[in-house]
Formats: structure tokens, C-alpha cells, sequence
């Protein structure tokens, strides 16, 4: 996820605070944007070009060879010298690491002292926003076409997001949509070669791409599916970037098998590889995907499901690309029509050819209903191997499945437990890099380990987060965890990512009275309340299903607790 702008704006500030400089130094760019522009027309860029690129002799070239056995041996390195060190200590020495190792313990298991936490300088509730801010959005009519406006300082830039509501496509479908989105730009349309095409789209727009958005349905079974395309242009550039977009979309040829073949190879590998760096989110996804339709579908679009698919894509190639080829033909008819789109623009001011690009669609039919999943049965258990020693586990649950639903207060409690109970039970003392809780407005629960060395302890830890509850809520320091949930669900943005947090709100129907609702819910968390969340907490667990991404050793050792029927290789 998108780092929060005042993240990136403190770095920018201490970037410019360095050796005496001016904190505002790289927050306004505007002269100096101003100065490479009029750069234009003379030889500074040729130069440059020279200077970095042709004329740098300062260059390497690494080749890196992967060992598929340096897992094993690290371990067996390890183990080796623990049994060295082991056999020259004395009796006394022995003791003594012990002893220290027993202290070190307590010293994890013990809190800070109130001392020691009044040091750190702190935000208290009063000092927060009694509300969240709105967004400001005006509906633009013309000839029975509507835009969505967001007004927004933008620098003259204008963000423009098409959403086309996919959710009529069958589910199997998905993964095929979600491929397709990465076809665009890498194969030539009616009117330009890839080349062309890539140069347009450098010289008319900031970033140009399309992509998939899955929304929840208003039951567990339900999800709503849009393909989108986002561009943001300069607001002289918006008709041509327009008309470039909708070229992309209805004009892209389906001929090139090679090119199409090396993006599938491609995305495989990059998928693989981001599975077993950042499991957790895999595996939190595929565990809901047991219990909620849009973790179905985002699992297929972007998961474990998506991964089984692209692999066999590969595998069978020449049997799969006919296929594929009437798909997107006919995907490209049918989806990209104004009868399913709805256009968002986010800019300083409304730019008029909005309306043009509604214009440059096919009018089309709308879908009629929302994509529906055969949801599996509470309690499936999934494990997946991969190679190298990291772990990640995953608790998922569909609230409405229990006869509940998210509320406010529920953020806070996410906090709570992936800073507190989470972070000392899986982090420091199960000795995990990261933990979390995530229970969103989405109706979903989800505890996730991350490179964990321990994962079948973890779902022992996420199952008993009820009884930490009923036990362990401090109400003082449920203050902080409410400023820091506080902060963090209505940060500062920048403008395109606050306009696609507007039409997120929009397209799921939520008011800012919705919003006003939820933020005091979670300004008013007290630890009684937090606490009463324990019943639904332990239902939650009871009706959860579980993903484990790891090694195998983690996975079919003695405290395991999948059967050889669970276990399956990546």
C-alpha cells in the first residue's frame, strides 16, 4: 500500500534539512519543473544523456546464480557451530548463558514502566479531529452521461479513472481478466506499434494503466468485479491522453502469441517470487477466499489462484492462447461500453472532455448483478511449500458468516492486537518478522505471521486472541491505539490517491454520514467495549479457515497440524 504523504513529506524535509538547508526545500518543485522545461529546445538533455549514459564508463555487470540447497545448508551451518559452542563451554559458562537467557525472557515478557512511557511524546484524543474530513464530489451531466468530480489542488494535473463493471463475467473468467490487464501497452493497437504506443503514452500522460478493482457484495457469497483503467495528463494533454486511453482499450490486437507467451513466463515468475517473499498476504487472501466472495476473487485475480492458473497457462500454451486470444477479442466488445462505465477525474478544475471520453465508448449493457461464489465450509486448512526457511501464516473469517458486521470500534481493536498481543506473542517471542490484524469495513477478519519460524504456533496465538481480551484490554493505553487507528484511516493523501479513495466510497454507496458514524465509533473505543469484541473474536476463530505458506519442515513436522491431503507444493 501507498505510503501516507506525511510520511514522504517528513522525508523530504529532513532530505532538505541536511547540512543546514531549508526544511521546504523539496516540498514546492515548481521552479524547478519550470527550469527543466525551458531546458527544451537547446542540448541539456543531450548532454545529460552523454554524460550519465554514453560517455560513463563507470558500470558492472553481476551475474547471481541461485542455490536451491542454501536454506539446508545455513541450517546445518548453524546447527554446527551451536554444537561448538555448546562443547567448549565449561559447566560454569553454561549456566551463566542460561541464566542470561532465562533474564532475557523475563526482560520480554515484562512491560515498560510508567516512567519510562511518560518520556515519549504523545497525541491525546482531544487533540484529534472531532470528524473526518469529506470528500468533495460534484456528478457533471451532459447528454445523459455523469461524471464523478473530485475538486482537488493537483498542480494542473488531472487523474482520470474508468471503472467497467466486469461482475457478470463467470469466476473462472477471473484470472483471464486479470491477465489481460497486463496486455495493454505491450502489444500494438489499430493505429500504433508497441513502440509508438509507448512513446504516446510518455509524451501525453504521467502513467497510463489498466488494472482490477473487487468490491464486497452485500452477502459473503457476493463480490463486485470492475476492470479499470487509471491515466493522469497535464490539463492541456486530457483530450489526447482520452482518446488514447479509449484507443488501448478497444483497439488492442490479440495476434502476437510470442509476445504474449514471454509476458506469461514473465508474470509467473514475478508471481513465485512475490509469494515467497511476502507470503502473508497470499495466504491471509486464500484463507478468506474459504468464506468471503471477494477474497474468491481477489485470489483468482491476484492470488494463489491466479498463480495455479498463469502456471498452467504456460505449461499448455499452445492449447491455452486460442482460448485466451477469443477471450480478450471478446472481452474488448463487450466490457468496454458506456453502459458499464462510471468516469472519475480528480483536478483542479473540471476538464469538459470528460464527457468525450464517455463518448469514445460503445453505449453497451450494464451488468445486472453481482459476481456469486460457492463458498467452502467453515475450518478449511490449506498448506503450501515453499522453498527457504520463512513461514506464513493465516486466520480468515467472513463476519456476516456469524451473523455479524464491521463497525468502527473494530479498527481499534485491529491495533490493539497487531501492536500489542500479536506483536509480543508472534514477533518478539515467537520471533516472526511482522504480525497482523485486519478486521475492515469489508465484514472480514484477518491475522496474518510474516517470515514466521513458527507457523503452527501462530494459528495457536490468533485463536487465542479471545481470552487476551477478556484479560489483557489496558484502558491506558487504549488512548494511543485509538490515535494511531485514527490517523492511519484518514491520512493525509496525495491527489490521486485521495480521488480513488472518494470513488471507493462512491461505488460502494457509503455517505460521508456513513463515515462521520465509524470515525466516532472509533474516537469513543473504550477498553469494556474492546473487551465485549472477545465473543466475537472466539466465534470468528471457530468459523475461520487457515492458510499456511512455508517451508516443508514447518509444515510436516511433529506439531503439525495439516494431513498430507492439506499439504501441496507451490
Amino acid at each position: 500500500p501507498e505510503e501516507p504523504q506525511g510520511v514522504w513529506r517528513a522525508v523530504d524535509m529532513r532530505s532538505g534539512l541536511l547540512y543546514g538547508g531549508d526544511a521546504l526545500l523539496y516540498l514546492e518543485n515548481s521552479a524547478v519543473i519550470a527550469s527543466l522545461r525551458a531546458e527544451i529546445g537547446t542540448s541539456y538533455y543531450t548532454d545529460l544523456v552523454r554524460e550519465l549514459f554514453l560517455e560513463n564508463d563507470h558500470t558492472a555487470e553481476l551475474t547471481l546464480t541461485p542455490d536451491p540447497a542454501l536454506g539446508q545448508k545455513r541450517t546445518a551451518a548453524e546447527q554446527a557451530l551451536l554444537e561448538q559452542t555448546l562443547s567448549q563451554m565449561t559447566p560454569a559458562a553454561r549456566a551463566e548463558a542460561e541464566a542470561r537467557y532465562q533474564a532475557f525472557q523475563a526482560w520480554q515478557a515484562s512491560t515498560d514502566s510508567e516512567e519510562a512511557k511518560a518520556t515519549i511524546p504523545r497525541l491525546s484524543v482531544k487533540d484529534l479531529a472531532q470528524s473526518p474530513a469529506p470528500y468533495q464530489t460534484e456528478i457533471k451531466t451532459q447528454n445523459g452521461a455523469s461524471v464523478w468530480f473530485h475538486p482537488r489542488g493537483a498542480k494542473g494535473v488531472v487523474y482520470t479513472a474508468l471503472y467497467f463493471n466486469a461482475s457478470d463475467l463467470a469466476p473462472e473468467e477471473l484470472p483471464a481478466l486479470a491477465f489481460l490487464t497486463s496486455l495493454f501497452n505491450e502489444l500494438p493497437t489499430a493505429r500504433h506499434s508497441v513502440i509508438e504506443l509507448q512513446r504516446e503514452r510518455k509524451r501525453l500522460t504521467g502513467a497510463c494503466y489498466a488494472d482490477t478493482l473487487v468490491l464486497p457484495g452485500e452477502t459473503p457469497e457476493e463480490a463486485r468485479v470492475y476492470f479499470t483503467m487509471d491515466y493522469s495528463a497535464l490539463a492541456e494533454k486530457v483530450p489526447q491522453a482520452a482518446a488514447l486511453a479509449a484507443e488501448i482499450l478497444t483497439s488492442t490486437q490479440f495476434t502476437d502469441a510470442g509476445k504474449v507467451k514471454e509476458i506469461v513466463t514473465q508474470t509467473k515468475d514475478r508471481l513465485y517470487r512475490s509469494i515467497c517473499a511476502a507470503g502473508n498476504r497470499y495466504a491471509g487472501t486464500r484463507a478468506l477466499a474459504a468464506n468471503n466472495g471477494q477474497s474468491a476473487a481477489l485470489d483468482l485475480i491476484e492470488g494463489l489462484g491466479f498463480y495455479s492458473w498463469i502456471k498452467d497457462f504456460e505449461e499448455h500454451f499452445e492449447d491455452r492462447i486460442g482460448p485466451f486470444f477469443a477471450f480478450a477479442k471478446k472481452t474488448a466488445q463487450t466490457l468496454f461500453v458506456g453502459g458499464r462505465l462510471t468516469l472519475t477525474e480528480t483536478a483542479d478544475a473540471f476538464c469538459e472532455s470528460a464527457f468525450g471520453q464517455i463518448a469514445a465508448f460503445p453505449a453497451g449493457e450494464g451488468a445486472a448483478q453481482d459476481m456469486r461464489f460457492t463458498l467452502d465450509s467453515p475450518g478449511r486448512a490449506e498448506a503450501i511449500v515453499i522453498p527457504g526457511g520463512s513461514s506464513f501464516a493465516a486466520l480468515g473469517a467472513d463476519l456476516r458468516r456469524i451473523g455479524e458486521r464491521h463497525a468502527g470500534g473494530m479498527y481499534v481493536l485491529s491495533s490493539m492486537l497487531t501492536f500489542g498481543y500479536l506483536w509480543d506473542e508472534i514477533r518478539v517471542r515467537g520471533g516472526a518478522y511482522g504480525c497482523n490484524c485486519r478486521l475492515t469495513q469489508d465484514h472480514t477478519l484477518a491475522l496474518t505471521s510474516y517470515r514466521d519460524p513458527t507457523p503452527v504456533r501462530s494459528l495457536d496465538v490468533f485463536r487465542a486472541a479471545p481470552a487476551f481480551l477478556e484479560n489483557g484490554a489496558d484502558p491506558a493505553g487504549i488512548e494511543q491505539y485509538i490515535v494511531s487507528t485514527v490517523a492511519e484511516a484518514d491520512p493525509l493523501r496525495a491527489p490521486g490517491a485521495w480521488g480513488k479513495a472518494a470513488d471507493r466510497q462512491l461505488l460502494l454507496g457509503r455517505t460521508h454520514a456513513d463515515r462521520v458514524k465509524e470515525y466516532r465509533e472509533m474516537l469513543e473505543v473504550t477498553a469494556e467495549s474492546l473487551r465485549a469484541y472477545a465473543s466475537l473474536l472466539s466465534r470468528a476463530g471457530e468459523a475461520a479457515a487457515v492458510c499456511v505458506i512455508g517451508s516443508r519442515e514447518a509444515l510436516t513436522g511433529p506439531d503439525s497440524v495439516f494431513t498430507p491431503e492439506q499439504i501441496r507444493e507451490l
